[in-house]
């Protein structure tokens, strides 16, 4: 564990062990592409904290990305919402960019849709992704603490019943096969729902 200043920088064995094995078995180089986006994900929602004035408490490293731990909860709703889009927004912003000056550089194209990709996937509604914490917000702020949760569990269970349904079509178009990231992606987005 490293420490800079009062934040906490902690780095888990399953972070290692997954870039690791992203890198050993990434032939094209896509993998590397997405950590680093994921990683300019990440480093979106430290700027958005640290022109909020967030205190950063700890950042944890670990298989299933970055846990950044703050005092988010302490600031107002248009800052809190900020926070949380901003990875994606910065991701959208980059997909942007390289898509519109640099379609021609075939790296910079790809980069460009992976980040795409990243912030399609941080905004799902389910577990602790963005998604789920802006749809979090926006119903607390606007709607009864009862209410709130019973609609958060009804668009949790609606994406998990979507996600499987697409699933099943995938699997019937292609005769059943379907690769082995493929179902892992969708068994951890129906695990997701249940992790907060």
């Amino acid at each position: 564990m490293l420490s800079i200043g009062k934040t906490k920088i902690k780095f888990d064995f399953t972070f290692f062990a997954v870039v690791g094995l992203l890198v050993f078995i990434d032939t094209s180089g896509t993998a590397t592409l997405s950590l680093i986006a994921s990683l300019t994900h990440e480093a979106g929602h430290l700027i958005a904290m640290l022109l909020c004035r967030s205190k950063l408490r700890c950042i944890t490293f670990y298989g299933g990305g970055i846990c950044i731990e703050s005092d988010i909860e302490l600031l107002t709703f248009g800052k809190r919402l900020f926070i949380v889009s901003a990875g994606c927004i910065l991701n959208f912003i980059i997909f942007g960019i390289g898509t519109t000056f640099f379609s021609s550089v075939r790296e910079i194209y790809i980069f460009s849709v992976v980040n795409i990709v990243i912030c399609i996937f941080n905004l799902i509604p389910v577990g602790y992704f963005d998604g789920a914490v802006i749809i979090d917000i926006l119903f607390n702020r606007f709607l009864d603490y009862k209410i709130s949760a019973v609609l958060k569990r009804i668009v949790a269970i609606s994406f998990a019943v979507t996600v499987v349904g697409v699933t099943m079509v995938y699997c019937f178009i292609y005769n059943g096969k379907v690769s082995i990231s493929f179902l892992f992606v969708v068994f951890y987005l129906i695990l997701a729902q249940f992790i907060r």
